[in-house]
């Protein structure tokens, strides 16, 4: 007998008046605790615990009784047995299967001396007597007590009406209100009350309390507006404060909002019944669905609420769900379905089939306003820079035309303004003055005529507080190298006098001598907060303009307006930098620094499992100086040569390629035989080398690796390759992944890249341009605002053999100590942004152009020049001979058929070199377990678990075998404590689940074991399919299965079993991936650029396609957070 009451509050986690785990047997208890994190009874129901004669009534917010079934080491089977719960709880953790005559129950049942009779039915022999709770109406121990539940509530003084939202009025009868949850209407409002009676001169104040669950019912304090979001209960009370002050409670009532049995739906366009029928809409128009429901016992159908179904669309290329919503609209003629489908019971669906008669366009118009006022910056631009865009997109007539959706906006100027269809989906305004906007709709009827119709609008852009004057009060200014002082400038604009700030105070500087002074703002932009100006809350460029002395001398600054509105007058300064008291950073020894840092953060914090996507791992690493072993080195090249089975000129993404051949290079092997695959030859004959700037970058750096040689006829020679990317270069002398975009980071990349063509004429230009605009990009201090653009750039000034003392940046100041500044002392690593936590993507960047740099010191070629770097493996000659070793070893007793065998280890004993002879040796052992294939240690270091591959003759069969290093292990005298054979099977993958069970899978079925003082089978499950994929922690074991007989839709198929063998779920799919991985309750199938989560249910939970390519994706042990390293960024990512 217990009795769990009270309050509790857990910081982290679950639990519950028992702790976290629940084992052995509970009879006559019953609970109401309360709390944040708080269960019934506890955390985990473990094990074959036993709950029975029970019941919860706990307001405790993880869970009625548990928040967890079974432990993460073994999977649930306890049992509830004559237990419930109230019907408001949640108990879903708990599987059908552990319920036993247990159920969830209304209040007012368990309220009832009936319930009191039930359990003392069920009580057994030595129980004690349950009775009703006078107070609380609940079950108790003790003799039954009379309960009246409407007495604690005070009697009403006015009638109280309710007015549903279809403004039908009810009189609360009884001090009791009950309202179906599909009895509201689209924003869950059911309703609002009111009181009969109430002199004019008092004012009615609702409130609601005793809201179970929480969140359940809602009531406005002004007006009474109920709003239902799920089924609960609620006590709601009037107070009238009349005229004199005093207040009184006037009105009280109980709330019950429940779930009707629905047993029909119907679903309705427009009014017309379209219940698993037809119906036809003209182009795009937006139609919305109703759905209607007959309740059970009932007659008639009803409307509710359309938050109470959801939408299903068939097709989503055919038919668009508008977000939010139960609307709907095509997005192209033809016919597709819709299904919808009722919230509380999934069976209960209706299909539609509709099609979209096809609607031409007539005419297309930017929507946009000829003349556009500007001020306020969009902080979230790029830099903040961008002023705020305007959403309008364009008119279209008829306004349901098909392809009303599928308009281009192209602009006359982009450095004036552009139309931004991704993100911003509006037009984005860049300085003053006059853009042309023309919109384009490719118009396709049916039978694929187009008609390409286009309407355009001259849109001017203008400055809200255009300059009319800048001045200061001091023409010369005397600083030292090294050191900053502020310059004087005083904006004023038209409408300053009103409190506006000028809208664009920036100043394009020029000197009379380069590297002596350098003027900038130090706050680019900031929001402005001040209540009483007008543009208040607007985010705007700074003025603080400041001067950094560079190196002494005198120098003549002019600071042009960018502002040509009012064709202001430029300032103009003279600036005398003297000699610096300061010493000049030793960046050899910051540059070792970096570099040590980062080999000696390494060995616990980057992976160094170089399958296929630790390519840059084992670059930076290798560069970095760090001994590579030739195992490192053949574990890579084995999954390049499996990945490039399947690349192709046509599909293949180049920068996967040319990775791998920077990789491969550097680990001294042949890009153009890769196990027969020319990687070269892919790369130089692409079909998508064009598709972006860094495609282009990385196939120079990959083909000038080693100087590889292109052929006279292949699709692209470096000349091509130079001039390819001269088309991606903007007038600002910026490179972006695509064209028309610019970046740092794409501009420094294609740096590199030409760092050895600095004698080629069309080289030789794209680079002045692009150092110009990197060099206009720099803050003060040579920054970037992050560590990766940063160290990109210090990488190309390197590549380029350029001094970065001279070159953007002084002996003080540069980019090599901006880069510095990112380096954490504690870690050893570096932070993507200041103040951040390490980011090992900004550290693999930040070690590159360390790397670089002290290349460049040194003298040797670029980080990228890899014609004189030759490896030498750690432990190589060991590995050689070992393989030698083992070839020998392989030949056990020669018979007549050991001829080949022989041969085979002669010729590779020949091939050695005499240091590496002389560490053959051969291996003589008694074990005749057979060939190792796959070992797991158990979290404890206590047990080994080994696949071994045993051939005897012609027959194969696999040994799992089990070695304890405990008193069992000592005891049997060779530490295998039990095993098992497996016949006609190879068994690859063996892995504990806990310390006590664990799993065998095979090519054609899976093994559970138990795990003690021996081993034993506890199940086996077979296979039909091709295994494709494995992921296994201590609680699952998940697989991919191909089927290379079905369809593209059934190609694949995901399942997932937990560690007693049950299967949780099955999930087929069709899109490719590339890696399975395991969340809490949820299975992660991730491709190059395309990502899905499934739960446990079988429903998939997300689904994205990303624009960048996808290296990694790792989990955090956090639910819904993984970490995404995509091509070029790392980021931390809730994915739904």
């Amino acid at each position: 007998m217990f009795i769990l009451s009270g309050t509790m509050n857990v910081g982290q986690g679950y639990k519950g008046p028992l702790g976290s785990n629940m084992s052995g047997a509970i009879i006559n208890c019953y609970t109401d605790i309360s709390g944040t994190g708080t269960c019934g009874f506890a955390r985990r129901l473990t094990d074959a615990g036993i709950v029975s004669n029970s019941y919860s009534v706990s307001e405790g917010k993880a869970g009625a009784f548990f928040n967890q079934y079974g432990t993460n080491d073994t999977a649930g089977e306890g049992q509830l047995i004559n237990t419930y719960w109230l019907e408001t709880l949640d108990n879903s953790v708990i599987p059908e299967s552990a319920l036993v005559n247990s159920y969830s129950e209304t209040k007012d049942y368990m309220k009832s001396l009936d319930f009191a009779s039930a359990l003392n039915e069920n009580k057994g022999e030595n129980g004690v007597s349950w009775g009703r709770n006078g107070n609380t109406g609940y079950p108790y121990f003790g003799e039954s007590q009379d309960y009246n539940p409407g007495s604690t509530l005070p009697a009403n003084k006015y009638t109280v009406k309710f007015t549903k939202f279809d403004n039908t009025v009810a009189t609360v009868e009884n001090q009791n209100l009950e309202i179906s949850c599909n009895d509201v209407n689209g924003s869950n409002i059911a309703g609002s009350l009111s009181l009969e009676g109430v002199p004019s001169t008092s004012k009615i104040e609702w409130s609601y309390e005793s809201v179970e669950p929480s969140g359940a019912i809602m009531v406005g304090s002004d007006g009474g507006v109920i709003r239902v979001d799920k089924a609960g209960t609620a006590v709601v009370k009037a107070t009238e404060t009349k005229e004199d002050g005093s207040s009184e409670v006037v009105a009280a009532f109980n709330l019950k909002a429940y779930n009707k049995d629905v047993e029909e739906i119907k679903a309705y366009i427009d009014g017309q019944d379209v219940t698993n029928g037809k119906f036809t809409v003209q182009g795009s128009e937006i139609k919305t669905v109703k759905m209607e429901v007959k309740y059970k016992n009932e007659d008639k159908f009803v409307a509710i609420s359309p938050r109470r179904f959801s939408l299903k669309v068939d097709d989503e290329s055919f038919i668009e769900n508008i977000p939010g919503s139960n609307s709907f609209s095509f997005k192209k003629a033809g016919t597709s379905k819709i299904t919808a489908i009722y919230s509380d019971n999934t069976d209960l669906k209706a299909e539609v089939t509709l099609t979209s008669e096809y609607v031409a366009v007539k005419s297309v118009t930017p929507a946009i306003n000829e003349s556009v006022t500007i001020h306020g910056r969009n902080a979230n631009s790029t830099n903040g820079q961008d002023f705020v865009p305007d959403y309008s997109s364009v008119i279209v007539d008829p306004a349901n035309a098909t392809n009303a959706a599928n308009y281009t906006i192209e602009s006359s100027d982009k450095t004036i303004g552009e139309y931004v269809p991704s993100m911003v989906i509006g037009y984005v305004p860049y300085k003053a003055g006059t853009v042309t906007y023309t919109a384009t709709i490719k118009d396709t009827d049916p039978n694929g005529t187009e008609n390409v119709v286009s309407g355009s609008k001259d849109v001017t852009y203008k400055y809200l507080n255009p300059l009319t004057s800048v001045t200061t009060d001091e023409k010369e200014i005397t600083i030292k190298a090294n050191e900053e002082s502020a310059v004087n400038l005083t904006f004023t604009g038209e409408k300053s006098e009103e409190g506006y700030s000028v809208t664009e105070p920036e100043l394009n500087w020029t000197y009379s001598t380069d590297g002596i002074a350098k003027i900038e703002r130090k706050t680019a932009y900031q929001w402005k907060r001040d209540e009483s100006a007008p543009d208040n809350n607007n985010w705007l460029p700074g003025t603080d303009y400041y001067v950094y002395g560079l190196s002494e001398g005198t120098v003549t600054a002019t600071g042009t307006p960018v502002d040509k509105t009012n064709n202001v007058e430029p300032v103009v300064l003279t600036i005398k930098v003297e000699a610096s008291e300061q010493e000049a950073p030793d960046l050899t020894a910051l540059t070792n620094k970096g570099l040590e840092g980062f080999l000696s953060y390494a060995e616990k914090n980057v992976n160094q499992n170089y399958d296929i996507n630790g390519a840059w791992n084992l670059y930076t690493l290798a560069r970095a100086g760090k001994s590579i072993t030739i195992q490192e080195a053949n574990k890579y090249y084995d999954a390049v040569v499996e990945a490039s089975k399947n690349w192709t000129v046509e599909g293949t993404k180049p920068t996967d390629m040319e990775k791998a051949a920077l990789v491969l290079s550097l680990i001294n092997r042949d890009i153009t035989n890769v196990d027969g695959v020319n990687i070269a030859q892919l790369i130089y004959n692409s079909e998508k080398l064009s598709d972006g700037a860094n495609e282009l970058a990385y196939a120079l750096l990959a083909l000038d690796a080693r100087n590889t040689v292109i052929p006279s006829d292949a699709k692209w020679s470096r000349e091509k390759i130079i001039a390819e990317l001269k088309k991606f270069q903007n007038e600002d002398g910026g490179i972006g992944w695509t064209k028309g975009s610019s970046d740092v980071d794409t501009t420094a990349m294609v740096l590199q890249a030409l760092g050895r063509y600095q004698d080629n004429e069309a080289a030789k230009e794209i680079i002045e341009k692009a150092l110009t605009y990197i060099e206009s990009k720099a803050d003060a201090n040579y920054d970037y605002g992050n560590a990766n653009t940063t160290a990109m750039v210090v990488l190309a000034l390197t590549s380029l053999n350029k001094d970065v003392t001279t070159t953007i940046g002084t002996k003080y100041k540069n980019t090599l100590t901006a880069l510095m500044s990112y380096y954490s002392e504690d870690d050893g690593a570096f932070v993507y942004l200041k103040g951040g936590k390490v980011n090992q993507y900004a550290t693999i960047q930040a070690v590159w152009a360390l790397t670089s740099y002290k290349l460049y010191t040194e003298g040797k070629d670029g980080y990228w020049n890899l014609n004189n770097v030759k490896i030498k493996y750690e432990g190589e000659d060991e590995y050689y001979a070992s393989l030698v070793t083992e070839k020998i070893a392989a030949i056990g007793t020669v018979t007549e058929e050991s001829e080949d065998a022989i041969k085979e280890a002669r010729a590779a004993y020949d091939a050695l070199t005499s240091a590496q002879k002389k560490l053959v040796s051969i291996k003589v052992t008694s074990d005749q377990n057979g060939y190792p294939m796959d070992i797991d240690l158990s979290s404890d270091g206590q047990n080994l678990l080994v696949s071994y591959l045993v051939v005897d003759g012609i027959n194969v069969k696999s040994r799992v075998a089990l070695y304890n290093f405990g008193q069992e292990g000592e005891d049997s005298g060779d530490q295998m404590i039990g095993g098992f054979d497996f016949k006609d099977t190879v068994i690859p993958k063996v892995s504990f689940m806990g310390d006590s069970k664990a799993v065998a899978i095979g090519d054609d079925q899976m093994i559970f074991f138990k795990v003690g003082k021996t081993i034993s089978k506890k199940q086996t499950i077979s296979f039909n399919k091709d295994v494709s994929s494995v992921a296994v922690n201590d609680d699952y074991a998940a697989f991919v299965f191909e089927d290379q007989k079905k369809t593209d839709q059934e190609k694949y198929e995901a399942v997932v079993y937990n560690k007693t063998g049950r299967k949780l779920m099955s999930h087929k799919f069709s899109s490719e991936y590339n890696k399975l991985l395991l969340g809490e309750k949820e299975l992660l199938l991730a491709g190059n650029y395309h990502c899905s989560i499934v739960n446990f249910a079988g429903h998939e939970m997300f689904k994205k396609d990303f624009k960048k390519r996808i290296v990694n994706i790792s989990p955090t042990g956090k639910r819904q957070k993984y970490l995404i390293t995509y091509e070029n960024s790392t980021n931390l990512s809730e994915i739904y």
